[in-house]
């Protein structure tokens, strides 16, 4: 997909989080035909001319996430024999790209 001028805002601050000038995403997802066979999915992002907002509220909102995606508790038992071996790769590519760290949103 091409997106041109999206805005990305954090639903915590309701301030901006980035944008870009275009946003680019191209997904290669490959699945084995065997059962149980491996799945390779990779995802590839591009963002060109884009500015990242940094707020110190940020670091608490990404915490969040990781904590609560670490202690997922799982409500059914896992069955060894359903079990599909996957890999996700996560491709970044920022090309001309500003980062503003700041402390709060009154500094943007």
């Amino acid at each position: 997909f091409d997106m041109n001028n999206p805005r990305i805002i954090t639903s915590n601050t309701e301030t901006i989080f980035g944008e870009a000038e275009k946003w680019t995403g191209k997904w290669l997802l490959k699945s084995n035909r065997l059962w149980n066979g491996d799945k390779d999915y990779t995802f590839l992002w591009e963002f060109h001319n884009g500015k990242l907002w940094f707020l110190w509220n940020h670091v608490g909102y990404i915490q969040d996430f990781i904590r609560d995606w670490a202690n997922y508790e799982k409500k059914e038992k896992e069955i060894p024999e359903l079990f599909v071996p996957s890999r996700h790769r996560w491709n970044f590519h920022f090309y001309d790209f500003e980062i503003y760290m700041n402390v709060n949103s009154d500094n943007i």
